[in-house]
């Protein structure tokens, strides 16, 4: 592609895949976490986490078990505080500060 073209195209990009959580320009971030806790419904929290980061406009991959949950998510900075927040609320996971890593 010639470089207006893609110039072009990136800025569409950017443009359409803006999230509310986030001004243009903002940069992506990524966050990386675990917790070893007892999950009795797996399934529950996937489906708790699959909603939480579409809301949010965060993607990446996150790994539930019955034995824990880790994770590796990028977003906006807003976006992950609020996702962190709903971690450290949340009646099983109870996440602390220093379980997130971010770069």
């Amino acid at each position: 592609l010639d470089e207006k073209l893609e110039n072009s195209l990136d800025e569409k990009l950017e443009n359409k895949t803006m999230s509310t959580l986030g001004e243009k320009g903002s940069q992506t971030q990524v966050l990386l976490y675990y917790k070893y806790t007892e999950i009795k419904d797996p399934l529950s929290m996937t489906l708790w986490q699959d909603t939480l980061c579409r809301c949010l406009n965060i993607t990446g991959r996150i790994r539930v078990a019955k034995e824990g949950i880790n994770g590796t998510v990028a977003g906006t900075q807003r976006a992950l505080e609020i996702y962190k927040r709903g971690m450290y609320v949340h009646p099983i996971l109870q996440m602390e500060e220093d379980a997130f890593k971010s770069s």
